[in-house]
């Protein structure tokens, strides 16, 4: 614990520079699944992929780090923008001294952003995400239509795309948007110099984000990043180098965590994670040889869909309808996640997760529902033939078709499906082909029955929504192939609405309709995983970053992280809004402090203090600093601490929230030896 021997501002600074020595020297290291990886952020999508491109390259807008809800900040801009002409049109201005690892780092210009965003238009760039930029561009579509029927593309305009001078670009969409500034923070839409020809031989040099790559070697499979000075204020963790190894086997990739060699896998192997978590209680973090799981929820969709334009459910509108829906109500997903995902997962709240817009989380209507289902199919007149299986109401045979993939992982899913399926009288036929040939195939409206996912690069209601909208059959988004005038009518309102009320009440009006038509069952909410090394103090992984290092802090090498060797410090930055600092303070005081007054009470932490510059100037003018009784921080009195939140009812200062008053700029965890106060 650090001690200060008087409250004057200028004897704090001696003890900062030693959090701040002790908080940039962090190696964290990781082994992750071999391959198919590369940098280039147009073509290569892997995991590790994106988490190598997010803190390679910089895109114009990013999010705010150590944030409770997503929030856009400057990347490569200098400032988030305001919607033009109702939400048509976005003009970005460059930040001054943003450069290029390449080229003796000369600057990035509104050129190189330019031909970055052209360049998502040619056949080459094949990354799913590109698809939403491809739509909101005026003329971007277009321009990848005409390069992939021609092969050439390079010379030619894009209207959406202008170039006011050096360092301003100007975007103008097809309709309306006032979600489109997230587009522009997703890893596909990095920002890369205009001449170059090849990505992946020159990726090292190619850079502008916060860390660099050292050495991609693919013979020896290591990768090595190191992070620099002045970057992107992406991070909240102390990792400034990281190693990764790529080794195909899990059990080998175990041994090295077990070992100490790597300090965290992400997506452990499953009798790992099984093992981490079988003390039963639902803590986020649970310890067990130096070894602990820390899980958070995917913001994405798992979703079952029916091709609304298979011939098999022929018939009248109202029995196809009832058909899909008594299909979809025949699937228990809780017993999924029992039984097959060992309780990794939980019941999907629906079409748009809970993590992206919580105020349109509602208990999905088609949900496991066995009665109701052979109820709808005996009014809808699907009676059981002599063999007891469902027949169609004018008498044909009838078989619902299942697509599946020839995989041992996949078999007790597709069982699971069955026995539901045969519960309510159908009969079930498995089509199995390869991934690949199925998503070929789905882009067609080929396949009458099949699962996929979709993962939230944005956190906007309308990425997930676009999943429905009739326009984007054959894209491989709309793969039920779903055509509704009155929801492809919603959906375009919506776009050109702003944020708010009105907004939420159209996607309400389209999730109703969803429902109604019998289109999507939801399926498991995946958690993402992390089985932690001791060396691993202070994790919180942001839902919209790819790489979790960035929210890392690590014990230097050598050290242990036990309980009672080290205290964690906790500082956290603060910028007040213009003459809004002494209300800060007492928002803090009135607030965080309560809180943590209780929680020091129930010896959960020691010492909370917040110290002022004396004035509105500079990048910071408040830090808080929070000092815990061991090495874990906050991860080690999480479920406790959050009790405590959820007690506390906000105290306003002058009716302003925290919003109002200033916000949190950066936020870092050191650690201190208690024998050794510095005084």
């Amino acid at each position: 614990m650090i001690r200060f021997s008087s409250s004057r501002w200028t004897c704090l600074l001696p003890a900062l520079a030693l959090f701040t020595s002790q908080a940039f020297a962090a190696t964290v290291r990781t082994a992750f699944v071999a391959g198919e990886h590369g940098a280039d952020p147009a073509r290569h999508v892997s995991a590790l992929s994106l988490q190598v491109q997010d803190v390679v390259y910089q895109r114009l807008l990013a999010y705010r780090a150590g944030a409770p809800a997503p929030e856009l900040v400057p990347m490569a801009a200098a400032a988030v923008p305001a919607a033009g002409d109702g939400g048509r049109s976005f003009e970005f201005v460059l930040r001054e001294g943003v450069r290029f690892e390449a080229a003796a780092g000369r600057p990035m210009t509104a050129h190189d952003v330019a031909w970055s965003i052209r360049r998502l238009a040619a056949p080459s760039s094949t990354a799913p995400a590109r698809e939403p930029l491809l739509d909101a561009i005026a003329g971007l579509r277009a321009l990848a239509t005409r390069w992939a029927a021609s092969g050439s593309g390079d010379g030619v305009d894009v209207a959406g795309i202008r170039v006011v001078d050096e360092r301003t670009i100007r975007f103008e969409l097809a309709e309306p948007d006032h979600d489109f500034p997230h587009l522009l923070a997703m890893t596909v839409a990095s920002i890369l110099p205009r001449e170059i020809a090849e990505v992946e031989p020159r990726a090292p040099l190619l850079g502008s984000g916060p860390f660099a790559i050292e050495s991609w070697d693919r013979e020896g499979g290591r990768i090595v990043l190191r992070r620099k000075t002045g970057g992107p204020p992406l991070a909240v963790g102390n990792v400034t180098r990281v190693e990764i190894a790529l080794v195909a086997d899990e059990a080998t990739r175990t041994r090295l965590l077990d070992s100490g060699a790597v300090d965290y896998l992400a997506q452990p192997a499953s009798e790992l994670a099984r093992e981490l978590m079988a003390d039963s209680a639902p803590a986020q973090a649970r310890q067990r040889r130096g070894v602990r799981l820390h899980r958070a929820p995917v913001p994405e969709v798992i979703y079952y869909y029916i091709n609304m334009r298979d011939p098999v459910l022929g018939g009248s509108t109202d029995e196809r309808r009832a058909l899909r829906r008594a299909i979809l109500q025949s699937y228990d997903v809780a017993e999924e996640i029992r039984t097959v995902r060992a309780g990794f997962g939980r019941v999907g709240a629906g079409v748009v997760p809970p993590e992206v817009a919580p105020q349109l989380a509602r208990a999905y209507p088609l949900a496991f529902n066995p009665v109701l289902a052979r109820r709808e199919l005996d009014a809808a007149g699907f009676r059981p033939g002599a063999d007891g299986w469902r027949r169609t109401p004018d008498g044909r045979e009838l078989a619902v078709v299942f697509s599946s993939e020839p995989l041992e992982v996949v078999r007790p899913y597709r069982e699971l499906r069955q026995r539901g399926l045969a519960d309510i009288g159908l009969r079930m036929v498995t089509r199995e082909r390869s991934l690949e040939q199925n998503l070929r195939d789905s882009d067609g409206c080929g396949l009458a029955f099949w699962g996929s996912a979709w993962r939230g690069l944005v956190p906007t209601p309308a990425y997930f929504l676009r999943l429905l909208y009739g326009p984007n059959i054959g894209r491989g988004i709309n793969l039920a192939c779903f055509e509704s005038a009155e929801y492809d009518r919603l959906f375009e309102q919506a776009r050109g609405t702003a944020p708010g009320p009105e907004r939420d009440r159209l996607y309400e009006r389209m999730l109703r309709i969803v429902a109604e038509e019998g289109v999507w069952q939801i399926g498991a909410q995946r958690m993402a995983t992390w089985a932690l090394g001791e060396r691993v103090v202070r994790f919180d992984p942001h839902a919209l970053q790819p790489a979790p290092w960035l929210q890392m802090t690590m014990v230097p090498p050598g050290a242990s992280a036990a309980p009672g060797s080290l205290r964690a410090v906790e500082l956290t930055f603060l910028k007040s809004a213009s003459g809004e600092r002494e209300r800060l303070k007492r928002y803090i005081v009135d607030n965080w402090f309560a809180m943590d007054a209780i929680a020091k009470a129930q010896g959960l932490m020691d010492v909370f203090t917040v110290w002022d510059t004396g004035s509105d100037e500079g990048p910071w003018n408040l830090l808080v600093s929070v000092t815990y009784r061991d090495s874990r921080g906050y991860a080690g009195i999480t479920e406790a601490f959050e009790a405590i939140r959820r007690a506390h009812t906000e105290v306003r200062i002058d009716g302003k929230s925290l919003r109002d008053l200033g916000r949190i700029v950066d936020s870092r965890l050191v650690l201190e030896d208690p024998a050794h106060e510095t005084r």
